[in-house]
């Protein structure tokens, strides 16, 4: 059976919804219930910062991946072949 690799960009998307919503959330409780210092700005400002960059370098390096390639699930296994 031949799988092509897009199901792995897609769930990588999905992982990428899942966190951006936790992010989020966590960015919105930092602001709302933590200590209004400059501290507190500082830190979410480096956590979005670093958080975009990784994101870009993400999507640069997986530009030059073909992900129609199809992946064989199982590659020449024989079934009826004995194990010794």
């Amino acid at each position: 059976m031949l799988i092509p690799v897009a199901i792995f960009l897609y769930a990588f998307y999905g992982f990428l919804v899942f966190w951006v919503v936790m992010s989020f959330i966590a960015l919105f409780h930092l602001m709302t219930f933590g200590i209004k210092n400059m501290v507190t700005f500082f830190a979410a400002s480096i956590y979005i910062v670093i958080s975009v960059l990784v994101i870009t370098t993400t999507f640069t390096s997986m530009q030059p991946i073909e992900w129609q390639t199809p992946i064989n699930e199982l590659p020449n296994i024989d079934i009826s072949a004995p194990l010794s």
